[in-house]
């Protein structure tokens, strides 16, 4: 059992005090994507494309996006997914929060994390985010050690 306050013979006090802190490490990565009525055309469902490698936490990670959806079920849907490409022993514990929260996520080597159905393609095309046929994905990182 620990003792708080230890007594001196002398009657002073000793005090100890520690703390654990964990501060989430936190990076971000803006991908733009121009030209995304050819990149609708030029890549079929089920086929995607990747960002750079950016990094956060001592962990490289990329964004990889599916223009016609990264199944048959969501060929109508832009899908987005952040991948960990880093080869790393702590793997680190995340949380997605793009459209909808779906809790935490604890990456492996190689996993990706993502939306099937990020948006409709339409609801895209319609939108205040596609203009000049471009459009960015900004995508926060946080890690708690």
């Amino acid at each position: 059992m620990a003792t708080p306050l230890l007594r001196l013979s002398v009657g002073q006090v000793l005090r100890s005090a520690s703390a654990i802190v964990s501060r989430p490490l936190s990076g971000s990565h803006i991908l733009r994507i121009d030209g995304c009525s050819h990149l609708k055309e030029a890549i079929r469902h089920g086929e995607g494309t990747e960002s750079c490698d950016f990094n956060v936490g001592d962990h490289t990670w990329r964004l990889l996006c599916y223009p016609n959806g990264s199944n048959s079920k969501c060929r109508r849907h832009f899908a987005v997914y952040l991948k960990l490409v880093s080869d790393t022993e702590d793997e680190p514990l995340g949380k997605p929060v793009l459209l909808r929260d779906v809790g935490m996520h604890k990456f492996t080597h190689g996993d990706s994390w993502g939306f099937h159905d990020f948006i409709c393609r339409k609801q895209l095309e319609k939108s205040e985010y596609l203009k000049d046929d471009r459009f960015a994905i900004l995508c926060n990182v946080s890690i708690i050690t």
